[in-house]
């Protein structure tokens, strides 16, 4: 990917000649005057994981932190409008009812009839995604493997220009000439697909070299460098027949420095190896880890300091200089948004860090305390990992389905909110009205909260405290 840049002098001229022409004494206010005054940046969107979702309930992703950085530039509040597809995304612009589209949009001859794209944010191309056991390294090697892909995707037109231009074949069955093409269910998402060659279901599919190396692709596993297809813009989208102010200010923001420290940011997340998981400390009876003073003064009711011990051995490894691909940083890897709100100026100070995650334990848990202990702390532990609003849509859909909602672990006779949060993968479930919040990679909060209350009981057994929840075996659940 390749950043774009434009001379300052260019840039100061045209944002001169803006102001000029918005100053007109009698003209009506213009788009971008109308949004400061109603101190209001409208965001139409789809939350899909990519350029735009909610981490620890802020939220995140290259596009709405650039777009939260212009909103703080024009000094107004960022707001989502959260839509299915690009087309509803581009029907809410031109509608009036959102000032800017961000969806990984990319510049195509057919969309700029529709809308006004902004200055390229970024270039992206197609990339293979396969299993980096044994990875291929031409599209020709391709023959007599499958592809799986929706059938409208437009990764389908360029892996079959991309199969001519190699001189293969390429079908609905492989064979040893014939590259096969399978298509997926058109709900599938990208990410989804992405996640299923990790997990072995499928074994190739392609997506733009962004999304494949997004901070919700931790798979180690995968190789996404057979890099194919031309090259491509993305950017923002504005309505087609707006008066241009909105348009301008936005592009001059998009080459300022503080936009550029926000591409710097992400383009870093996707290149830096995940420390997260190097392990540091080896546990004993009478040391947990090297932190364990620290956690012992933050020991508070219902998370003792085991609890915390357990919760950064699963967050770190017990490394304080640990950095996760999607920039959560320290022993208790904190978002640079959560530490900020937890008065965390220096996120990889161990005492800091972990007084910083402590804090942010108890908030979530004033959501949950009127569960049993068990569920309580289950629900918290989710919500510091996945962020509330997650959790939340989670529990909607399992009390539409007719499961008990305050029931964090599933069991052999019901499911719990654990499966139930997993379903946030799949597109035609975050994208339905009622999913607030939108995409969750919700295997991730699931195998957290059973990781942690693993380890936790561990340093049980270690150190001799014995059963965690003696009446774990029947909880009473009941919320009030």
């Amino acid at each position: 990917m390749h950043y774009r840049t434009f001379t300052r002098t260019s840039l100061l001229v045209a944002l001169t000649c803006f102001v000029l022409l918005a100053c007109k004494p009698n003209d009506p206010p213009s788009d971008l005057t109308l949004i400061q005054t109603r101190g209001e940046l409208v965001i139409a969107t789809r939350l899909d994981g990519v350029g735009c979702y909610y981490a620890q309930d802020k939220v995140v992703g290259r596009e709405c932190a650039l777009l939260s950085g212009f909103a703080e530039h024009l000094g107004v509040t960022l707001t989502i409008d959260k839509q299915p597809t690009v087309a509803a995304i581009i029907d809410r612009v031109n509608q009036g009812h959102a000032d800017i589209g961000a969806a990984d949009l990319t510049q195509t001859a057919q969309r700029e009839q529709q809308v006004r794209f902004s200055a390229p944010l970024f270039e992206t191309r197609e990339v293979l995604v396969q299993r980096s056991d044994n990875p291929i390294g031409r599209i020709a090697d391709l023959v007599g493997h499958t592809v799986s892909l929706r059938k409208s995707s437009a990764y389908v037109g360029e892996l079959m220009r991309a199969a001519k231009q190699a001189g293969v074949n390429i079908g609905p069955t492989a064979d040893a000439n014939t590259i096969g093409l399978h298509y997926v269910d058109e709900h599938t998402a990208t990410l989804a697909l992405v996640a299923d060659v990790a997990e072995k279901e499928i074994d190739f599919t392609v997506a733009d070299e962004h999304i494949a190396r997004n901070a919700n692709v931790r798979d180690n596993n995968l190789d996404v460098s057979l890099v194919f297809g031309a090259p491509r813009n993305v950017g923002f989208v504005v309505r087609q027949y707006g008066d241009g102010s909105l348009l301008d200010a936005l592009n001059w923001w998009l080459q300022s420095d503080a936009a550029q420290r926000i591409h710097d940011t992400y383009h870093q997340q996707q290149t830096a190896p995940d420390t997260t998981q190097t392990r540091t400390f080896l546990s004993s009876s009478s040391t947990l880890s090297p932190w364990d003073p620290i956690f012992q003064r933050y020991d508070n009711a219902p998370f003792d300091w085991q609890w915390l011990a357990a919760q950064s051995y699963v967050e770190s490894r017990f490394r304080a200089d640990a950095v996760s691909p999607a920039g959560a940083m320290g022993l208790m890897q904190l978002m640079p948004p959560t530490a900020k709100e937890m008065g965390v100026t220096q996120p990889f100070d161990p005492a800091m860090n972990i007084r910083g995650g402590a804090r942010y334990n108890h908030r979530m848990y004033k959501r949950w305390h009127h569960l049993p202990a068990q569920d309580a702390l289950a629900f918290s532990l989710a919500s510091y990992n996945a962020g509330l609003g997650h959790v939340l849509d989670a529990r909607a859909l399992a009390r539409a389905d007719g499961a008990d909602p305050d029931n964090w672990f599933s069991s052999p006779t019901q499911r719990g909110v654990e499966d139930y949060i997993t379903e946030l993968e799949h597109q035609a479930v975050y994208q339905r009205p009622d999913i607030r919040y939108g995409y969750c990679r919700g295997s991730e909060p699931k195998h957290y909260v059973q990781r942690i209350f693993r380890q936790r009981k561990h340093y049980a057994d270690l150190t001799g405290d014995g059963e965690l929840f003696p009446d774990a075996s029947t909880p009473a659940h009941s919320a009030p």
